[in-house]
């Protein structure tokens, strides 16, 4: 089982006694300040992370618990690194837009990029 499984197990089931403003505003600052970590360089811990994110509205004793083992987990692996290796890839881009489609004479647009071979109709 992995970090991130284990995290996803606090969400069902957190009927613990509630935390407070100390407790609360503990976890809303955990949050926040490894979120751009977790996209920018340690993808392992988005799972964790977005689990306690879930709850940091109303925290229990569970959600610290979760807390104190993300804290754990982040302190035996503190230097994780992302290595880009050169392959034989290119972004491809899908988008489309539409024009006065949604209420209030809203537009819509939308893109789906990804990396992938050199597309045969160029």
């Amino acid at each position: 089982m992995t970090f991130g499984e284990a995290a996803q197990e606090l969400a069902p089931l957190n009927t613990t006694e509630k935390l407070y403003e100390p407790g609360n505003k503990c976890i809303q600052k955990v949050v926040g300040s490894f979120l751009y970590y977790g996209r920018a360089v340690d993808l392992t811990i988005l799972t964790a992370s977005s689990a306690i994110a879930g709850q940091q509205s109303n925290p229990t004793k569970q959600t610290e618990q979760g807390v104190e083992q993300f804290f754990d987990y982040m302190a035996t692996y503190p230097e994780a690194k992302i290595r880009y290796h050169v392959l034989d890839m290119v972004l491809n881009v899908h988008s489309d837009a539409s024009y006065l489609t949604a209420p209030k004479s809203r537009s819509r647009e939308g893109g789906h990029f990804f990396l992938g071979s050199i597309p045969k109709d160029e």
